[in-house]
């Protein structure tokens, strides 16, 4: 189980797999909570210390939640790539 705030490599990997599932699998339909779970990929690759990644995943959100017009996902996004 992954233990919420906590940092440790294995839990942020475990929580990336999920993440990544969850994206993969994502309906169509259902642009806008995409962009959530791009921004929580974000977030979860910053806490590993990688730069590149959350830049690129935010970005994708961005695009996002300016196309669904989400202003939650949008201040979300913009956070998330910092």
């Amino acid at each position: 189980m992954v233990r919420l705030g906590q940092k440790s490599p294995s839990l942020l990997r475990t929580g990336q797999r999920a993440l990544d599932e969850a994206h993969a699998g994502w309906p169509a339909t259902s642009v806008r909570a995409s962009a959530e779970v791009l921004t929580a990929s974000a977030h979860n690759y910053a806490a590993y210390g990688d730069r590149d990644s959350p830049a690129d995943l935010a970005s994708r959100a961005v695009v996002i939640a300016a196309e669904t017009g989400s202003a939650r996902n949008l201040r979300a996004a913009l956070t998330a790539g910092q």
